[in-house]
């Protein structure tokens, strides 16, 4: 018996709730990228010490503890680069998926915008 029951929709949304089958299709869709991300994980972790699990086919026991998630409603790597009159201005601005990450190369991923 898992820990959870079922995923839900981000935020718990009712997006899904007229649309037939679709909350059971979220929940095998969030549950096998856990499963895919764990397969993952144990051919890099190999020694048995993995802690990630799919927490809807497994509850590992012991406490749970439920705490707030506090998020300060805008990028902390913006501020951090920029300070804060320049990144509110460069949250604005649409950046080429190129430019996220040095290894994000190919002509579509500079064609391909996203506000960071």
């Amino acid at each position: 018996m898992g820990l959870v029951h079922r995923f839900d929709p981000p935020a718990h949304l009712p997006d899904f709730n007229g649309i037939p089958v679709q909350l059971e299709q979220w929940h095998q869709a969030v549950s096998a990228w856990f499963d895919e991300a764990i397969a993952q994980q144990l051919k890099e972790v190999q020694d048995g010490r993995l802690q990630y699990y799919n927490p809807a086919t497994l509850d590992p026991g012991g406490p749970v503890v439920e705490q707030d998630i506090t998020w300060n409603a805008f990028p902390k790597e913006l501020l951090r680069q920029y300070g804060r009159e320049r990144a509110l201005r460069e949250a604005d601005t649409l950046w080429p998926l190129a430019r996220y990450r040095p290894s994000n190369t190919g002509a579509i991923l500079k064609r391909t915008y996203y506000r960071p």
